[in-house]
């Protein structure tokens, strides 16, 4: 089968949630994560990886990540898409 979408390997900033209740301040620390998926699409605003995807480009087990968060992204599988500028 042929990947539907390029397989990606993205590293970034996990965002967390703290436990609930009162607490004395803490260190705040901030985990770096890998996401290994497909890109199903990608803007200014983040990026969206599915862990699942069919031949039919539908797919499943998805996450958006805020651009912000990102730290580097590298294509595994498949090509970036190629923008073309409207001027040239």
């Amino acid at each position: 089968m042929k990947a539907p979408f390029p397989v990606v390997e993205v590293i970034w900033e996990d965002a967390a949630s703290d436990v609930q209740g009162w607490e004395s301040e803490a260190e705040v620390s901030i985990d770096i994560v890998m996401t290994i998926g497909f890109l199903i699409a990608e803007s200014p605003a983040g990026l969206l990886i599915a862990s699942t995807a069919c031949e039919e480009k539908t797919h499943n087990s998805r996450m958006t990540i805020p651009r912000t968060m990102v730290k580097s992204m590298k294509y595994l599988r498949g090509k970036p898409k190629v923008v073309k500028n409207a001027a040239a």
